[in-house]
């Protein structure tokens, strides 16, 4: 994480744990660009040795990624009423969860 040993026993705990979520965060991009670009130029060496009709689009399709993936959002709700019936349906599960215990 780049820290001279008087700056880590100086660190406070909380600050501790801000830098080694970015020094973390950091390394993840690191690699996400170096698979990215690993992954392009496999799909372009691949697609050179295809027919013009079996190319694929996108690198996704020849090497599908976690970061691909569309993030996967809560419940949406369209008006209030659907809200308040989302939320009394919680409730009711959540009080009868309770009565049994």
């Amino acid at each position: 994480m780049n820290m001279q040993e008087a700056e880590f026993g100086e660190m406070r705990i909380g600050t501790f744990f801000l830098k080694l979520r970015f020094f973390s965060k950091q390394k993840e991009e690191e690699l996400r660009e170096r698979v990215e670009i690993a992954r392009l130029q496999t799909f372009h060496l691949v697609n050179i040795q295809l027919s013009v009709n079996d190319r694929l689009k996108h690198p996704s399709e020849f090497w599908p990624l976690p970061w691909d993936a569309p993030a996967i959002s809560g419940v949406k709700v369209n008006s209030d009423e659907e809200a308040a019936a989302q939320l009394e349906r919680l409730l009711k599960a959540h009080t009868e969860k309770w009565q049994k215990d």
